[in-house]
């Protein structure tokens, strides 16, 4: 599964748990197929609303769907900029309100510019044929001739509308197609554009034709909705807003990013960190490197130059970066707004800031005495953002891996480890993506990057020996590759982002297992999580890394790891082949001590040895029942 498929399937669930596959899909409610194509149609929709409302409305999303009707997916209304979902022409109460307010909008303005939108949402096959049937299907709706499409109740009272709208002195009526391909992404769109061009050309005059001001025929790619839901998933749902942005920034704009260098004040700096209960809004770093570190020799001068040095403290400090994914700029104020935004540079400055100023009184006269370099950068390209926050650390000192907490994938498994629930065990595990991020949580609940890393490659990567033998040596080889966390050509993730989380999840069990009862046996720690893995699949090792993985052996693995005795007696039942059996990796003469021989599980030889031995002791009539992964 794609990251997007992956991205709009927790949408669909999470905003429309209860959608009815049988009752939509009929005997085709079994597709696979089939089922990713309406979760495609629902998601389309819901962004459609999205972008209008600022919000997410389900309910809006579901009304904007035509059912069966050929060739289009949704319809909606806009009028002077608001939304409209079309009802069903019926006799029920709903429809007889929805009329009533359409009718209260017409009359309490004097100007009407309406713009009716619809969208058809390809999931897979895109070609010049489904784009032609989606145009023609319009056009059939608006032209003078009898056709089916006019028997459809939505279309009834979409065109009831067209004609009050007409009706209206000084009206304008566009038409807004938009051809939407989730399964393309923004170079290919446009390359059909390019080659559709005479075609395109075409269907616009003729849509033109049937009385409208003005046609746009747009094409969306899935990275098009891609930024959106991305902008929609940020945890920083405020708002932020630059006053008088001309004067005391200066612009630079190019290829859809929009970036802004200037200063501001510590009174603008309060604003941007302060949440709607007056409190810190940790959420505002969500996009950076690492969370703040404390009291540092670098962070003590810091807050030294706050309380001695406020007509230069901008010339002392390096300053403070913002990415967001969405602005506003209102002219008659001048002020900038900016939305889904976060501090990829300046997360220690900001909160030596906020600690400073809630220790001391200041006014507000007092804040807007300091000053502090600011960039602010606008694009909805998560990709680009990424990019900007580990430029604008560059000249830091950050581990290697900590640039990779900033990838899709990684807050793919942050989220993840948040909707994981161990209903035995009753605890929650935190997947503590950047440094210092949950500083207040007890660590044997926090699964960092490395242990992330530690935990893939010595089970799923089969390579526990190089992970114990030279794991800053091996952690630089997979992230040159691009390899942990990483994606394929096409923007897919390499490896299904189960894989780290069930790894991860096994690895934290199996650490604290370990320390508490079998500390002498720790340093086999990576091999020992690749034995409880052939424990539950005795093809494990043998099976390469899978794009998507069974259901069965995930919950598999979830269930054993969340029932604290079977887990522990699988555990002990391993440890002891281990310490017993396998005389060239444990000393064992010592019964009450054995010892590990230092070394010893250095080679890939000896992994596979180990493996060998253990299979024939775990499975020892090869007669278990397997689960494939």
């Amino acid at each position: 599964m794609s990251r997007l498929d992956q991205k709009i399937s927790d949408f669909v669930e999470k905003h429309f748990p209860d959608l009815d596959y049988e009752t939509l899909l009929g005997g085709n409610a079994g597709s696979d197929e089939q089922r990713r194509a309406l979760n495609y149609e629902y998601f389309v929709n819901a962004i459609e609303v999205y972008n209008i409302k600022r919000s997410i409305d389900p309910e809006d999303a579901k009304r904007l769907s035509t059912g069966n009707t050929q060739g289009i997916d949704s319809v909606y209304l806009l009028l002077n900029g608001a939304f409209f979902y079309i009802p069903d022409k019926d006799e029920t109460s709903d429809y007889i309100e929805w009329t009533t307010d359409f009718d209260d909008f017409c009359k309490e303005h004097a100007l009407i510019e309406a713009t009716f939108v619809f969208v058809q949402s390809k999931s897979k096959a895109t070609n010049l044929g489904n784009f032609n049937v989606f145009c023609n299907a319009v056009y059939d709706i608006f032209n003078e001739s009898e056709n089916p499409l006019k028997g459809n109740p939505k279309i009834q009272t979409l065109l009831d509308c067209y004609s009050k709208i007409s009706a209206i002195k000084g009206s304008k009526i566009n038409l807004d197609l938009k051809f939407c391909a989730i399964n393309k992404d923004l170079r290919q769109m446009n390359e059909l554009k390019v080659n559709w061009e005479k075609e395109i050309k075409k269907q616009k005059e003729e849509l033109k034709s049937t009385k409208f001001d003005g046609v746009e025929i747009l094409f969306r790619s899935g990275q098009d909705y891609e930024k959106k839901l991305d902008a929609y998933n940020s945890p920083n749902k405020r708002k932020y807003e630059v006053g008088k942005i001309t004067q005391r920034f200066i612009e630079y704009e190019d290829n859809n990013t929009v970036c802004y260098l200037g200063l501001l004040t510590l009174k603008d700096i309060i604003a941007l960190l302060k949440n709607d209960d007056d409190n810190l809004d940790s959420n505002v770093f969500f996009d950076n490197i690492r969370y703040y570190e404390g009291s540092t020799p670098i962070n003590s001068r810091i807050e030294k130059s706050l309380n001695s040095s406020a007509n230069i403290f901008h010339a002392l400090h390096n300053g403070i970066i913002i990415t967001a994914s969405q602005k506003h700029y209102n002219k008659e104020s001048g002020n900038l707004e900016i939305e889904a935004f976060s501090v990829v540079n300046g997360c220690q400055t900001c909160n030596i800031i906020w600690n400073w100023y809630e220790k001391n009184s200041k006014t507000e006269e007092d804040l807007e005495k300091y000053k502090i370099p600011a960039k602010i950068i606008i694009t909805e390209n998560s990709e680009l953002r990424s990019q900007i926050t580990e430029a604008a650390n560059s000249q830091n000192v950050i581990k290697s891996i900590q640039l990779i907490s900033i990838s899709d994938n990684a807050k793919m498994l942050q989220k993840q480890f948040a909707d994981l629930r161990l209903d035995k065990r009753q605890e929650q595990l935190i997947y503590e993506r950047l440094s210092n991020q949950y500083p207040d949580e007890r660590d044997y609940l926090k699964v960092t990057t490395e242990i992330v890393f530690r935990a893939f490659y010595s089970s799923f990567g089969k390579e526990p020996h190089q992970v114990a033998r030279s794991y800053g040596k091996y952690l630089e080889l997979k992230l040159k590759e691009i390899d942990f966390l990483g994606d394929d050509r096409n923007q897919i993730p390499k490896y299904d982002v189960d894989t780290y989380l069930l790894s991860s999840l096994a690895f934290n069990y199996l650490l604290r297992f370990l320390l508490s009862q079998y500390k002498s046996i720790y340093s086999l720690r990576h091999h020992l999580l690749l034995l409880i893995f052939i424990s539950l699949d005795k093809d494990f090792y043998e099976s390469p890394i899978p794009k998507k993985l069974n259901e069965d052996f995930s919950e598999s693995v979830i269930k054993t790891v969340d029932d604290k005795k079977e887990f522990e007696e699988l555990c002990s039942k391993i440890f002891r082949i281990v310490i017993s059996k396998m005389d060239f990796i444990v000393d064992n003469s010592n019964k009450a001590k054995p010892k590990v021989i230092p070394k010893s599980y250095y080679t890939e030889e000896n992994t596979k040895k180990m493996i060998e031995v253990f299979k024939s002791e775990f499975y020892p009539n090869d007669a278990s029942a397997k689960t494939n992964s």
